[in-house]
């Protein structure tokens, strides 16, 4: 268990032992030293977990295309590193956010047209008309074929 207390608290080892720490339903405080033993030792300066497990990380960073960076890591080794009992090795990053969008919008973008197509043909009651609004909307989004001066006089 970490805990931090103030720097008066944690100056030395003997100072820290003397905090009094409450016990049972708080009424009765202990000496942390009859509880634990204090000792002041070099460790990570930040511990990281996810899941409730203890987590480390590489970073790489890379010009390259994730997907590309991932492809080439995984054929580095002659054989993918087997983790050992109790731990895992897995890619995380900006590529597994990417990866959990793509198997998103597999399934939000066919319902999504699935929709459109039921609203228009609700609204216009003619798979003829549903389909001719359907193929002009991408017509409309490339705009007119050409250029159009016009001049005016009076």
């Amino acid at each position: 268990m970490n805990v931090r207390y103030l720097p008066d608290f944690r100056a030395d080892e003997d100072s820290l032992a003397a905090v009094l720490v409450p016990v049972g339903d708080g009424r009765v405080q202990v000496p942390l030293g009859r509880l634990a033993d204090v000792a002041v030792k070099t460790g990570p300066g930040m511990i990281r977990n996810e899941d409730g497990l203890l987590t480390g990380y590489v970073y790489v960073d890379s010009r390259a295309r994730p997907a590309k960076l991932r492809a080439r890591g995984r054929r580095a080794p002659a054989r993918p590193p087997e983790a050992a009992p109790g731990h895992a090795l897995a890619w995380s990053g900006q590529y597994e956010a990417m990866e959990r969008v793509r198997e998103r919008l597999k399934v939000v973008i066919p319902v999504t047209l699935v929709l459109i197509l039921l609203l228009l043909y609700l609204n216009t009651r003619s798979v003829v008309k549903t389909f001719i609004v359907l193929l002009a909307v991408p017509f409309s989004a490339i705009g007119p074929s050409g250029s159009c001066t016009c001049s005016a006089t009076t």
